[in-house]
């Protein structure tokens, strides 16, 4: 009965090689060749069946270069978290390739909602959060400091130290008394004038 495989170039040579050295040849072979060529090494191949056994382990067992191992492929393995994933062949064997479904689901932000209530500078991380989703500001207003100013005398007033300004201010300069003074100038004249007195 025919077996029939489907093979690929590199696979064929690593078929042939054998083939060549068994039959003594160094030329290529083509798929019908070797077959031939695996009849006339009857002395090391005894049936047909021994070769084809021979062929099926070129093909299961088919080493990676440099590692005396055979090759192995690992598809389909599912990843579904983040992180460092380590793929491992079984044993005896080395890996030719890796396939993996990655379904990484997304992780939402670690938010919360912060309500501010005096001045100053809010970090998230502080509070082991991404971010904040609401921020509601509700600093309430700071109320001037005043005081009342009672002025008894001419002259210039400054709100004091932690003072914010004079919310009344009252103003009780006593006004001085006009009196009538004449003046003798030294040409003998007379000068009368108004003065204030204070």
């Amino acid at each position: 009965m025919a077996v029939k495989y489907g093979i690929d170039d590199k696979t064929l040579t690593d078929i042939a090689d054998p083939l060549r050295s068994l039959a003594g040849r160094e030329e290529k072979l083509t798929p019908a060749e070797m077959a031939a060529a695996g009849h006339a090494a009857n002395a090391e191949v005894n049936t047909q069946t021994d070769l084809i056994a021979q062929i099926q382990t070129a093909l299961e067992e088919k080493t990676a270069p440099g590692t005396g191992k055979p090759e192995q492929e690992k598809t389909g393995l599912p990843i579904n978290m983040n992180g460092t994933h380590t793929i491992t062949p079984d044993e005896g064997y080395t890996l030719s390739r890796v396939t993996v479904l990655v379904n990484v689901p997304d992780v939402p932000a670690v938010v919360d909602v912060l309500e501010v209530t005096e001045n100053g500078a809010y970090n998230a991380a502080d509070d082991g959060l991404e971010g904040y989703s609401v921020v509601t500001v509700n600093v309430p207003d700071t109320p001037a400091v005043v005081e009342e100013l009672n002025v008894t005398e001419n002259g210039e007033y400054t709100p004091g130290d932690g003072v914010d300004g004079f919310s009344r201010v009252t103003v009780n300069v006593p006004a001085g008394t006009t009196e009538i003074w004449t003046f003798t100038m030294e040409d003998g004249s007379e000068v009368t004038k108004d003065v204030v007195v204070t």
